[in-house]
C-alpha cells in the first residue's frame, strides 16, 4: 500500500512539473531561460503532450541555441559557442584563431552556419594548411618564429659539394624547363640549385646565447665515440616544407643508415635536454639538391609530379654517384658556426 502511494506521489509531482512548463509543439528544443553555455540540461518539446521536458546533455555539456534557427540547440562543451568575430559558414570549415602561435580554432557548426571555437588536442598548435582553404592541421609548436634575443639553429651534416652532385641539380632543373607549361605545374624558373648540400638531424629552433655553449658542450659529449662513415644515394624524392612555400627535390640516402641513425638518436638526445623538439619520428635521410619557391594555389602534388618525372629519368645517373665521407657534424646559430670532427 505504500509503495502505492509513493508511486502515485512521483507520478503526480512529474505530472505537474511537465504541465506547468510552457506549451510547444513538434520536435522543438530550447535551453532554459533562453540562456547559452549556461545550463547542462536543454528542453525537448513531448509532441504527445504539448509540453516541453528537461533532458541532460552529454557529461561535461552544456546548451547552446542555434543563432539561425528557432527551437534547435546542440549541447557542446563550454565557452564553445558561436564566435560572431570569426563570421559565417555553410560548409565543413576550419581557420586558425592565430596560426602558429595558438591551440585555438574556429570550426563550422553547418546546423547554425556559425563558427564555434574548438581546440587542438594537448600540446598541439593549429596552423592553417598553406594550399588548401577551410583545413587546419595539429602540430607541435614549430620554433621557427622570431624570438626575442634567440639565436636560430641548425644541426647537419655536411656534404661537401663535387661536380657529379652539381650536374644532377643541373640535369634536374633543364630537363623541368623542356617540359611544356601545362604539363607541369611548376615551372623551371622557380628552381635553383642548392649550394650548401647537407643532411639535416633538426628542424629550425631557437636558443639564447647564453645556451649556446651549453648547447655545444652536451652536443660534444654525445658524439664523442662517433666515427666516420660514408653514405650512398638510390633514388629521389620531393619535399615540402612544413609551411608548405617550398619544395625541394633530393637525393635519398640508401647507404650508411646505421651511421646516420646512430648520430640522430645523439643528437635527439641533446635536443630533449634542451626542452627542444626531436628530428621527425620516421625521418627519410635525404640530401636536397634543388629548391622551388611555391607559388599560392600550389599543392604538394604538384612537387609529386615533378619527383615522379626526374625519378624516373635520373635514376642510372643517381646510382652511378660515387659514396661521400661523412666525417664532421655542423651546427650553425645565426652567423656562429661549429663544427664537431668525427674520428
Amino acid at each position: 500500500m505504500a509503495n502505492y502511494i509513493l508511486r502515485a506521489f512521483v507520478g503526480i509531482i512529474a505530472y505537474v512539473s511537465i504541465s506547468s512548463a510552457q506549451e510547444c509543439s513538434g520536435n522543438a528544443a530550447i535551453c532554459p531561460n533562453n540562456q547559452d553555455g549556461v545550463s547542462s540540461t536543454y528542453l525537448q518539446c513531448d509532441s504527445w503532450a504539448g509540453t516541453y521536458i528537461t533532458v541532460n546533455c552529454p557529461a561535461g555539456q552544456v546548451c547552446f541555441a542555434s543563432p539561425t534557427k528557432p527551437n534547435v540547440i546542440s549541447c557542446a562543451p563550454p565557452d564553445t559557442g558561436s564566435v560572431p568575430s570569426a563570421g559565417e559558414c555553410s560548409t565543413a570549415y576550419a581557420k586558425c584563431a592565430d596560426s602558429g602561435k595558438s591551440g585555438t580554432y574556429y570550426s563550422c557548426e553547418t546546423w547554425s552556419g556559425k563558427f564555434v571555437n574548438s581546440e587542438c588536442p594537448t600540446g598541439l598548435i593549429c596552423y592553417n594548411r598553406k594550399n588548401t582553404p577551410g583545413v587546419v592541421d595539429y602540430r607541435q609548436y614549430d620554433d621557427v618564429g622570431h624570438v626575442r634575443g634567440g639565436w636560430a639553429g641548425h644541426v647537419y651534416l655536411e656534404i661537401r659539394a663535387n661536380r657529379q652532385l652539381d650536374q644532377i641539380a643541373t640535369r634536374c632543373i633543364d630537363m623541368v624547363c623542356s617540359q611544356p607549361e601545362d604539363g607541369m605545374q611548376i615551372a623551371g624558373s622557380q628552381m635553383r640549385a642548392i649550394s650548401s648540400l647537407h643532411i639535416s638531424l633538426t628542424r629550425p629552433f631557437y636558443l639564447q646565447e647564453h645556451q649556446i655553449t651549453v648547447f655545444m658542450n652536451a652536443l660534444r659529449r654525445a658524439t664523442d665515440r662517433c666515427r666516420a662513415f660514408t653514405i650512398g644515394f638510390g633514388g629521389l624524392s620531393t619535399y615540402v616544407n612544413e609551411r608548405g612555400d617550398r619544395g625541394f627535390v633530393a637525393l635519398d640516402v640508401d647507404a650508411g643508415l646505421d651511421g646516420l641513425t646512430d648520430m640522430l638518436d645523439r643528437v635527439d638526445r641533446v635536443m630533449e635536454q634542451m626542452g627542444k623538439r626531436r628530428f621527425f619520428s620516421r625521418p627519410r635521410f635525404h640530401v636536397s639538391v634543388v629548391s622551388a619557391d611555391l607559388l599560392d594555389g600550389q599543392m604538394e602534388s604538384a612537387m609529386d609530379a615533378v619527383g615522379v618525372m626526374l625519378g624516373t629519368a635520373m635514376q642510372e645517373e643517381i646510382l652511378r654517384l660515387a659514396a661521400t665521407r661523412i666525417d664532421t657534424l655542423e651546427c650553425v646559430f645565426g652567423d656562429k658556426r661549429f663544427s664537431i670532427t668525427l674520428g
